[in-house]
């Protein structure tokens, strides 16, 4: 002869002041669910099933849904890969391993922690971005910077940098001046990558060279350094050359013709070069 196993069973509302003993499972006939007591809390512990949880999901994704697609989260790590198909907004830290994009139109990775629409990468992070763009200026570029970039370290590219028309150099605060004094073979010291040199006010004959030595800690020693006859004395009289070393670079001028004491101004840049 069979037997049945029954618990007790009460509707939602009865249960609610209901106090099972520790370990007692009791029925909900309104919701056939099962409750776990603990002998403390009236109504017990619901057991999750797959239908609860559904629901739970359900509920939740239409509300992310509803309030814009919001990625919201005080803590925790995602370790896993993350896929956006629509809009991100991430207040706080965002760490993954992977992060896509979906492509098309608004799918986009706002990463502002705090209002000012900051992205910040830890060190040895690389970004890679990539586009299919053939051309690149501030419409079609893979990366579009409206306001400016500000970098403390170096910067790489495996191309050609263009500019919309403002042109590549050195801004303001990256030069400086420096006037030699006693003879035209006298160093002067200006550890800027940009300025200007005043050379000793010397008279020379056709063909007579000069060399100093510019000691300026910015120079490596493949480093290429320009030099160009910016004002003072007989314009197109001189010849300019230089060999650069770690930390400084020999500048020799010479007069093609012979020319009274004047004092020519020289201009210079610094660019980075390398052998390998």
């Amino acid at each position: 002869m069979s037997k049945t196993l029954q618990f007790r069973r009460y509707t939602t509302s009865n249960l609610a002041s209901i106090t099972g003993a520790s370990g007692e499972l009791i029925v909900d006939t309104t919701l056939n669910q099962i409750t776990v007591h603990d002998g403390n809390k009236a109504g017990g512990w619901y057991a999750a099933n797959a239908i609860t949880l559904q629901t739970v999901w359900n509920t939740a994704n239409a509300a992310a849904n509803a309030a814009g697609s919001d990625l919201a989260n005080t803590g925790g790590t995602l370790t896993g890969n993350l896929l956006i198909t629509g809009t991100a907004n991430v207040r706080g830290n965002l760490y993954s391993t992977t992060i896509t994009t979906a492509t098309g139109s608004g799918s986009n990775l706002i990463i502002d922690p705090d209002g000012y629409g900051d992205v910040i990468f830890t060190p040895f992070t690389e970004v890679f971005i990539q586009s299919s763009n053939t051309s690149v200026n501030t419409s079609t570029g893979a990366l579009i910077v409206s306001g400016g970039i500000g970098v403390a370290g170096n910067i790489f590219t495996g191309g050609l940098i263009e500019t919309s028309g403002n042109g590549i150099g050195y801004s303001t605060g990256a030069g400086g001046v420096v006037t030699q004094g006693t003879s035209r073979t006298t160093g002067v010291t200006l550890n800027k990558p940009s300025g200007q040199i005043t050379l000793f006010s010397q008279a020379l004959a056709a063909g007579a060279a000069n060399t100093f030595v510019l000691t300026n800690s910015t120079i490596a020693a493949n480093d290429f350094i320009m030099l160009n006859h910016f004002s003072g004395g007989t314009l197109g009289n001189y010849v300019f050359a230089a060999n650069t070393s770690a930390g400084q670079a020999n500048v020799t001028v010479r007069s093609i013709t012979t020319v009274t004491a004047e004092a020519p101004v020289i201009q210079y840049v610094i660019i980075k070069g390398a052998t390998s």
